[in-house]
């Protein structure tokens, strides 16, 4: 019998979401069920609506989306259940680091980074940055809280901490907390422009978590104006990533731009 997987949201807007829902529903090989909590107050409370909302979950893998998400990878749901089988991992995520020096997820570059998912430009063409060859068994630090896929047992006993209670720093710390690992599932990753770079207004900043969250894991901030994310990507249209394949295009980029990758 097939495990079980549940999709869990919070919705900030709900054309977004139901393009989320619709991506996951028709990729998935068989039933796939949903839990979401619509934004109240316009602010993203993630932990606690994700601790809530996982918490009633009975299912074997909970998927933590957020609502710009897009499932583009056929049978998502037992490549996923096949990779927790594989590695052992208390969670899987699609692009991350194998090691979080702090700040954005990328600060680390190449060749710490790892993954690939697809983007929408402005031209209304599909791209996929492409952060490293494909990778199985790969072991990471952190990974994007766009896609955290986690282990229903493992979120019976470790939960995000809500005093990350609005968007920052809730998916490190709770990917140092547990076992993590690379899924090699595409997802996307895109939203239209009317909602480029808007965050509410009433969204407390970063450096209201950071020197705690530094703190307790022994990291040293990263300098000011280092938030930038300093990862070499190749870049190519879908249509030739799936005609070619993630490690030929990403060879050829790192070939041409002297990187080195792991």
């Amino acid at each position: 019998m097939l495990e079980k997987i549940e999709i869990i949201t919070r919705i900030q807007d709900d054309e977004l979401y139901a393009r989320m829902k619709k991506s996951a529903e028709e990729e998935a090989f068989g039933p796939v069920s949903f839990s979401s909590e619509k934004d109240k107050d316009g602010l993203p409370h993630l932990a606690d609506t994700y601790n809530r909302l996982g918490g009633r979950s009975d299912v074997d893998f909970i998927v933590f989306c957020h609502d710009d998400a897009v499932f583009m990878e056929p049978g998502w749901n037992e490549k996923l259940i096949d990779e927790f089988k594989e590695t052992g991992a208390d969670i899987l995520g699609v692009v991350g680091t194998d090691k979080y020096i702090g700040g954005n997820i990328f600060l680390s570059g190449n060749p710490n980074c790892f993954g690939k998912y697809a983007t929408l430009r402005q031209d209304g063409k599909n791209y996929v940055q492409i952060a490293s060859p494909s990778r199985k068994n790969k072991r990471l630090q952190v990974v994007d809280g766009l896609f955290l896929a986690v282990r229903g047992d493992h979120f019976k006993s470790v939960k995000f901490d809500e005093s990350f209670d609005e968007l920052w720093f809730y998916a490190e710390d709770f990917c140092l907390r547990s076992n993590v690992f690379l899924s090699d599932i595409l997802m996307g990753h895109w939203k239209p422009p009317r909602l480029y770079g808007k965050y509410p207004d009433a969204l407390k900043p970063q450096s209201d978590y950071a020197e705690r969250f530094y703190t307790r894991y022994g990291i040293a901030p990263p300098e000011e104006g280092a938030w930038r994310p300093k990862t070499k990507c190749a870049e190519t249209p879908i249509e030739d990533f799936r005609r070619f394949g993630q490690d030929f295009i990403f060879e050829k980029f790192a070939q041409s731009k002297g990187l080195v990758h792991a």
